[in-house]
């Protein structure tokens, strides 16, 4: 093995990745509080710690949420529990607070903040979970782009109510019953 096929290797298994391991609930609630794990359908799926900018993003999108919508409590990385799983999304808006580690009523809003680790879960398994479970608006915000989609749920299904990018960076989104949010896409990324 060369020099250079070492060096790619190491770069590849440094790389942050998803994790899947079959377990029981049971033994998903007795894994340690440090570790960051979402439970879907039997598998527990732990994933690395987001990168500050990932974080960054996320907090500056929850002060927009929180200042638009001061009657709502907005969260960070709440454990959301649905119909079979256990999620963690970056942002939830609440409509009352819960004292559990898992809130039981469906968050008003909830926001995926890209990352490679989690993208497929954030643009495909999440989307019908979140629907499914009774949350009426889910974001996903893609720093690398930059792009901010809105959707809401209608009729069973998820409308995009908003797509921001470079080329359109500024829109209102309606947080159906509870008001108005300005985003500004520049500013979050």
């Amino acid at each position: 093995m060369s020099i250079g096929s070492e060096s790619r290797m190491a770069v590849m298994s440094s790389e942050p990745r998803l994790e899947r391991r079959a377990m029981s609930r049971a033994e998903f609630e007795a894994l340690p509080r440090e570790v960051r794990a979402e439970y879907v359908d039997g598998v527990a799926l732990m994933s690395p710690p987001a990168f500050p900018a990932h974080q960054v993003a996320a907090g500056r999108l929850a002060r927009v949420l929180q200042a638009a919508l001061p009657h709502l409590y907005v969260a960070e990385q709440v454990g959301v529990e649905l119909d079979r799983s256990l999620r963690i999304p970056d942002i939830a808006v609440l409509e009352a607070l819960e004292e559990r580690e898992w809130v039981h009523q469906p968050p008003v809003l909830v926001v995926e903040v890209l990352s490679r680790t989690t993208r497929s879960e954030d643009l495909i398994r999440k989307p019908r979970e979140y629907l499914r479970g009774g949350i009426a608006h889910y974001w996903i915000l893609d720093r690398n782009t930059p792009a901010l989609t809105a959707l809401t749920a209608r009729d069973d299904e998820w409308e995009v109510v908003l797509e921001l990018d470079a080329e359109r960076p500024r829109g209102t989104v309606e947080i159906v019953g509870h008001g108005h949010v300005d985003v500004d896409l520049l500013a979050l990324v």
